[in-house]
């Protein structure tokens, strides 16, 4: 059975919730693993902490300056020895099989990718991706990009947040070998997990997917997304530069529709999350829609993307309005938008 490198990267994170993750990985029914704690430069007191629950879990510690998860995670990537990795956050903890099914998956097929799913259960969410195990390889390989793209493709569930949950990097075991020499984009703090997936999904000549939950993600609704809207905006612009160099060197047409229909869909979500509750008039929120409107991604997408293939009334509909720039009606759709999402969410 394959070595699987555990890499939990720690910054600031409550002891409480440290011990949950490792009693979690350490009550696993395999042993086979390494466990590589890379502290991301937190406090000296909890350091010291850390340092000791390594000794007591049997784990390496690495310390660093602050350098951000990314960072963290390529320093784990450096030094794991395994055959396979699975990255795990320190205040999330993993499900009793996680590691024997997945090594037992991985070995049936010398998979590169093995992907399980997530359990959300800050939201209370929990949904497989797959009704049964779907094995991928060179034939089909395209679709797991696909899939991370909002595609989706036949073999998965229909699921709005399925390709939120496949851009995770948890939940899953990486062959290392593929993705030595995948790094995470250090200083990104939003979305490096989306990026780096479809980074190594272009790698990965084979993979399968199960229908196993083996992933608690314990964060609080997001909270680090929802903070100081100059600065989001200023790293999730850093985000769509990259994530558009990858779709504008792609060659597979049907994965180059689905990057830029998701790309639309991204303007509407950035614009029901964030301008929408802005303060202030509607010309500041107009003028606010002009700018991100302005970011190559957008302009890429509606420059490249042919009508008819934006499959859905909502997808045609933003399509012509960033054309023929009626940020006006972008702006009435989506206020409506946020007012249903905000709504739903009281109740």
């Amino acid at each position: 059975m394959p070595k699987i490198s555990i890499i939990i990267p720690i910054y600031n994170t409550p002891q409480s919730s440290l011990v949950k993750c490792l009693d979690s990985i350490k009550n696993q029914p395999y042993s086979n693993y390494e466990l590589i704690l890379i502290d991301d430069g937190s406090r000296s007191d909890l350091s010291q902490i850390y340092s000791n629950l390594s000794q007591k879990y049997s784990a390496t510690y690495l310390y660093q300056p602050n350098k951000g998860v990314s960072s963290a995670r390529n320093h784990g990537i450096n030094e794991a020895s395994g055959d396979y990795i699975a990255f795990i956050d320190s205040d999330d903890t993993i499900m009793p099989d996680f590691l024997p099914d997945a090594a037992e998956y991985a070995a049936s097929g010398d998979y590169d990718i093995v992907i399980g799913s997530i359990q959300d259960v800050s939201k209370e969410y929990s949904q497989a991706f797959v009704d049964s195990a779907v094995s991928l390889d060179g034939s089909n390989i395209y679709e797991l990009e696909n899939a991370l793209l909002g595609g989706i493709g036949p073999y998965y569930k229909f699921n709005p947040r399925s390709y939120f949950l496949l851009g995770s990097s948890c939940g899953r075991i990486y062959k290392t070998s593929v993705i030595k020499g995948s790094y995470y984009q250090d200083g990104l703090k939003y979305s490096e997990d989306q990026l780096f997936n479809r980074i190594v999904f272009k790698k990965v000549t084979s993979a399968i997917i199960v229908p196993d939950i083996w992933y608690n993600y314990l964060q609080n609704d997001f909270s680090a997304m929802h903070g100081n809207y100059e600065n989001y905006r200023a790293q999730i612009c850093v985000f769509w530069k990259l994530w558009n160099d990858i779709t504008i060197t792609e060659s597979n047409l049907n994965i180059a529709n689905s990057a830029n229909i998701l790309s639309l869909r991204w303007f509407n979500g950035f614009t029901t999350e964030w301008i929408i509750p802005l303060n202030g008039s509607l010309h500041r929120k107009i003028t606010e829609m002009k700018k991100i409107s302005e970011e190559e991604i957008f302009i890429y997408a509606i420059n490249n993307l042919p009508f008819k293939m934006a499959n859905s009334l909502k997808d045609r509909i933003t399509y012509l309005m960033l054309k023929f720039h009626w940020f006006v009606g972008i702006y009435f759709i989506n206020s409506l938008n946020h007012f249903l999402m905000t709504t739903k969410n009281k109740s």
